[in-house]
C-alpha cells in the first residue's frame, strides 16, 4: 500500500487556529485528516458541514457530499478526559471514496502549539517523525533562522539512539523521538502527540515492551503512573528480553517534564553477575567447614565465613563489619575458645603478643575439646590479611599415637635384647643371633682342614596346617620342628628359627665330612613321619637347601642355601637341593629378564606375529592367529618360551597380552585394503583374563569387521569356573565373539568342559596331527573328535600341519581349516603384507 503525507498548514476556523494533517491512501482514496483547536471554545462549529467542508475542500482538492458525525461526539466533548472526536465525511471529486476525519483537541498553551503536532512523513524510506516547524506556520516569527535552527534541534533529538521524550503537566505526550516510541510500542507509529501516559504505558504493556508489575494490566499501569508521579530524578525500567534502562527526569519551568533515557543492560547485567559470584562466593565460603577471613590492609574485617563466627565467638551476632582484628581476637580469647590461652588472657590479649602472632604465616591452635586448627595467615598484594584454617586434629592424634608406639617399641626392642636373641616360640636363635655366630666363624683363624656349611629348611604347606587346624596347632608344629632340629645337630652347630616356618642350620665339618648332606637325609626321614599334636597327629615335609665351603664363600653361604633351597621346591618340595654355581647364574639370569621384562613393556617390544589358517576346502586364508613376540634389543625376536614363564611368575602376562591385542587391531588397518575379505583374528586369553579384561576385549573385537575368536588356555579348569566365567563367555558371544577350545586332545580338555563351553571352533592339538599317517588308530581317533564337532556344530581347527601330505588327508577327514608351518610360520606384519602382496598359499 502507498501512501501520501503532508502538512496542511494552520488554518482559522471561527477564530480558532487548526493545524490539519492529511493522509491519502491511493490505493482506496482514504482521506484521512487530523486537525487540532487552540481552544475549546465552539468545538461543536466542526460538525457543521459548510465550516468543515471549507477545511476537508482545501485539503482534499474537492467538495464534500455528506458529513456523519458519531453518536458519541456529544458524550466525548462533554468529557474533559476524552481527547479525540471523529466524524465521517464523505467527499466527492477528486479522493471520491469514505474520509475518516479526526479532531484531536488538547489544552496545550499556545506557545508549544506548533512543536505538538505532528505529521507522517516517508522520505528516501525512512520514517520520520517531526513537530510541526515555525515555518509551517501562518504565525510570522520574523527570524527565519528559527526555523532551521529549530530542524537541527529535532534531528539531533530525534537522531538520539536512546529514549527521549517530553509529557506536560498532565502527562499528555509532547514530544518523542524514534528510539521511545520502538521501546514503548511493537508499531512506533501508535505513538502519537497528546497520548496520555497511561496510554502510552498500556500499549507498552500491551506489546510487552515493558515488564508486567502485577498480574492484571490496569494494576500494572497505576503502579507505573505512580512511579512517575513521584518525580524521582531516575527510574529503572525493565523491558521484554531482559532488557534495562534507566530513566532520567526533570521538570521544565512550564511545568512539562522531560524523560530522557540511557541503556542499562550492561550495567544491570554486570550488577547481576557480580552480586552473583558475591553471593556465590559466600555460599561456597559459608559451605567450607573451617574458619576463613579477610581483613582489610587497616586490619578491619570485610568478609568472613559461618565456620569463623562460630570459632571467634560464643554470640552469633558479635562479629560485625569493619571490627579489627584485635578485638575479635580479644572476644575469642576472653570467652575460652583457645585453650593455651586460658590462665594468661592478659598476655594473649595484648597488643604485643597479637602483632608477634599476625607475623607468623602459621601457628598452630589447640581449641575446645582437643579440636586441633593449623591457621595460615597470607597478605595480599593490597594489603589485605587472608585467614584460613585446616582442621588438624586427626594429624596430631596420629602423631601422638605414633609417638605413643615408638616409645612402647623402644621398650619392646629393650626387652627382645634382655631375652638374649632368642626366638620367642621355640627358644632357638633368632636371625641377629645367626649373624653374630656367622661373624665369629668368620673372624675365626683360617683353617684348611674344616669347612662351613649352611642349611635352610622350609615346611611344605606349613599354611595348609595354619588354616585348617589353626595357630595353636601351627605353634605346635613348629615347636615339634624345633626339637627335632636340637636332636640331629652337634653341640658346635647354630639352629636359628628366621621366619615364620623358615629355620637356618649353621655347621661346622671336616674339609671330606660330608657331614652337611647326611643330616640333610637324615632330617628328610625324620620329617617324613607324622607329627604328634594334641589334637591328634599331621604330616609336616621339609624342603632343604644346601650350600658348603669351598664352593661357596662363607659370607655367602646363607643366600646360596637360599638359592638351593629355591631349586628344592622348584622341582617338586620334599627333598634337598644343593648349591651349584650354575643356580646362582640362572637365578641372576632370572632375575635379568624380569627386569627386561618390565622395560620392555614400558618401551612396548611385544608385537603380534601372525600364523596363518586355510579353509581347507578352498585353499584360501580364512583367519590369523596372533602370537606374541618379543622384540628384543640385543636378543632380537624372542618366542614365548623364553619369557611367558617368567611373566605369569611376576604377574606381567596380562599386560603383555594386552600389548599384543591393541597392535593387532592397529596392524590389521593394514591388510585391510589387500584381502577381499577380512581374516579372522584368534587371540589366545586365559579364563581369569577373560574375566578381568571382558570390556576391553569385547570392545576391541567388536570393532574389527573380520569378526575374532578368543581361543581359551587351561580349559581344564572348566568344569570348576564360576558363574562370572560364563555370564564373561556370555557377553562376548552376544558380541559376535567365537569361543575356541585350544588344544583339544591333549588330555586337558574333557567332553563335559566342552558341553558347558559350546564353542564355536575345537582346534585339535599338533601333537594328534603329528601322528596321522604313523600310528594306525589316529585317524580313528580323528574321525572321532570330527564327530564331536559336527555333533556341536563347531569348526574344526587342525594345527601343527607340516607337509602337503597331512594337510590333504586331514582336508579329506573334514577339517574346516588348516594351521601350520606347511602354510607359513608366524610372521610380523610387514612379512605378512608382503605375502598378502603377492598372493597364493600352498594347496590345502
Amino acid at each position: 500500500m502507498e501512501r501520501f503525507h503532508g502538512v496542511g498548514g494552520l488554518q482559522h476556523f471561527q477564530d480558532e487556529t487548526v493545524l490539519a494533517v492529511m493522509t491519502f491512501d491511493t490505493a482506496n482514496g482514504a482521506l484521512d485528516v487530523a486537525f487540532a483547536s487552540t481552544r475549546l471554545n465552539d468545538i461543536s462549529g466542526f460538525a457543521e458541514a459548510s465550516s468543515l467542508g471549507k477545511i476537508v475542500a482545501q485539503l482534499a482538492g474537492g467538495s464534500v457530499a455528506s458529513v456523519e458525525i458519531e453518536a458519541r461526539l456529544p458524550e466525548i466533548l462533554n468529557d474533559p478526559a476524552q481527547r479525540e472526536a471523529r466524524c465521517a465525511v464523505r467527499t466527492a471529486g477528486q479522493g471520491t471514496g469514505a474520509v475518516t476525519l479526526r479532531a484531536k483537541v488538547n489544552t496545550l498553551s499556545p506557545e508549544l502549539h506548533q512543536i505538538i503536532l505532528t505529521a507522517q512523513g516517508i522520505q528516501g524510506g525512512a520514517e520520520k517523525r517531526k513537530p510541526a516547524s515555525p515555518a509551517d506556520t501562518s504565525v510570522a516569527l520574523g527570524d527565519t533562522s528559527v526555523a532551521a535552527k529549530y530542524d537541527r534541534l529535532w534531528e539531533a533529538i530525534d537522531g538520539y539512539p536512546y529514549p527521549f521524550a517530553l509529557y506536560d503537566k498532565d502527562m499528555l505526550l509532547v514530544l518523542s523521538n524514534r528510539a521511545y516510541n520502538a521501546s514503548m510500542a511493537a508499531e512506533p507509529s501508535r505513538i502519537v502527540p497528546g497520548m496520555a501516559l497511561a496510554e502510552v504505558t498500556r500499549i507498552a504493556l500491551d506489546s510487552k515492551h515493558l515488564v508486567p508489575l502485577a498480574s492484571d494490566a490496569s494494576t500494572s499501569i497505576q503502579e507505573y503512573l505512580e512511579k512517575a508521579d513521584n518525580k524521582q530524578p531516575f527510574l529503572d525500567l525493565e523491558f521484554e528480553g531482559d532488557i534495562h534502562h534507566r530513566v532520567f527526569r526533570s521538570v521544565t519551568p512550564l511545568g512539562d517534564m522531560l524523560i530522557a533515557r540511557l541503556d542499562s543492560t550492561a550495567l544491570v547485567r554486570e550488577r547481576r553477575a557480580a552480586e552473583t559470584s558475591h553471593n556465590r562466593l559466600l555460599s561456597a565460603l559459608n559451605a567450607y567447614p573451617f574458619p576463613f577471613a579477610i581483613y582489610d590492609d587497616q586490619d578491619c574485617i570485610v568478609v568472613w565465613n559461618d565456620a569463623y563466627r562460630r570459632s571467634m565467638s560464643k554470640c552469633d551476632d558479635f562479629i560485625e563489619a569493619g571490627m579489627h582484628r584485635t578485638v575479635i581476637a580479644e572476644h575469642a580469647i576472653r570467652a575460652g575458645l583457645f585453650t593455651d590461652a586460658i590462665g594468661k588472657e592478659d598476655l594473649w590479649s595484648s597488643i604485643e603478643h597479637q602483632n608477634e602472632a599476625v607475623r607468623q604465616p602459621i601457628e598452630d591452635l589447640r581449641l575446645e575439646g582437643d579440636i586441633h586448627h593449623r591457621l595460615y595467615r597470607t597478605r595480599a598484594p593490597n594489603g589485605d590479611l587472608v585467614i584460613l584454617r585446616t582442621d588438624i586434629t586427626e594429624l596430631i592424634r596420629k602423631k601422638r599415637e605414633v609417638e605413643d608406639y615408638a616409645l612402647r617399641l623402644e621398650e619392646a626392642n629393650k626387652q627382645i635384647l634382655q631375652q638374649n636373641n632368642q626366638d620367642q616360640l621355640t627358644g632357638l636363635a633368632n636371625r641377629r643371633s645367626l649373624l653374630a655366630a656367622l661373624q665369629s666363624f668368620q673372624d675365626m683363624p683360617k683353617d684348611e682342614s674344616i669347612s662351613h656349611f649352611a642349611l635352610a629348611i622350609d615346611l611344605d604347606h606349613f599354611k595348609f596346617i595354619n588354616d585348617s587346624l589353626g595357630h595353636a596347632a601351627g605353634d605346635e608344629v613348629l615347636m615339634s620342628v624345633s626339637r627335632v632340629l636340637l636332636d640331629e645337630v652337634a653341640p658346635q652347630d647354630v639352629v636359628a628359627r628366621v621366619g615364620g616356618d623358615e629355620y637356618i642350620i649353621l655347621g661346622v665339618q671336616q674339609r671330606d665330612e660330608k657331614r652337611d648332606v647326611a643330616l640333610g637325609d637324615r632330617l628328610l626321614t625324620r620329617f617324613d613321619e607324622p607329627v604328634q599334636l594334641e589334637a591328634g597327629s599331621c604330616r609336616v615335609g621339609v624342603s632343604i637347601g644346601v650350600a658348603a665351603e669351598p664352593l661357596s664363600r662363607m659370607e655367602d653361604l646363607l643366600l646360596h642355601a637360599d638359592v638351593a633351597l629355591y631349586r628344592a621346591k622348584a622341582d617338586g618340595r620334599g627333598r634337598i637341593g644343593h648349591f651349584h654355581k650354575s643356580d646362582l647364574e640362572r637365578i641372576q639370569q632370572k632375575r635379568a629378564i624380569e627386569v627386561d621384562l618390565e622395560r620392555a613393556l614400558a618401551r612396548r617390544e611385544f608385537e603380534p606375529y601372525y600364523q596363518p589358517q586355510i579353509d581347507a576346502r578352498s585353499g584360501k586364508l580364512t583367519g590369523l592367529e596372533v602370537l606374541a613376540r618379543w622384540n628384543h634389543p640385543r636378543l632380537g625376536t624372542v618366542r614365548p618360551s623364553y619369557f611367558l614363564g617368567h611373566a605369569e611368575e611376576l604377574g606381567l602376562l596380562d599386560q603383555i597380552d594386552d600389548q599384543v591385542f591393541e597392535r593387532a587391531l592397529t596392524d590389521s588397518e593394514r591388510w585391510l585394503d589387500q584381502t577381499d575379505s577380512a581374516p579372522r583374528l584368534a587371540f589366545n586369553v586365559s579364563a581369569d583374563r577373560l574375566q578381568t579384561k571382558t570390556d576391553i576385549l569385547i570392545a576391541g573385537g567388536r570393532g574389527y569387521p573380520g569378526g575374532v575368536s578368543f581361543e581359551l588356555l587351561e580349559t581344564v579348569f572348566v568344569e570348576e569356573q564360576n558363574d562370572q566365567f560364563f555370564r564373561c563367555l556370555q557377553r562376548a558371544g552376544n558380541a559376535g565373539i567365537d569361543i575356541e577350545v585350544d588344544d583339544f586332545g591333549s588330555g586337558r580338555t574333557s567332553i563335559l568342559a566342552l558341553l558347558k563351553l559350546s564353542p564355536q571352533a575345537i582346534k585339535i592339538d599338533r601333537r594328534i596331527v603329528k601322528r596321522l599317517g604313523i600310528e594306525r588308530n589316529a585317524r580313528q581317533v580323528l574321525q572321532s573328535i570330527i564327530q564331536i564337532g559336527r555333533v556341536m556344530n563347531a569348526r574344526l581347527v587342525a594345527e601343527g600341519v607340516e607337509t602337503e601330505c597331512q594337510a590333504r588327508d586331514l582336508r579329506e577327514l573334514g577339517f574346516d581349516v588348516l594351521q601350520g608351518f606347511y602354510f607359513g610360520e608366524p610372521m610380523n606384519i610387514g612379512q605378512l603384507m608382503t605375502v598378502l602382496r603377492e598372493g597364493g598359499w600352498p594347496e590345502a
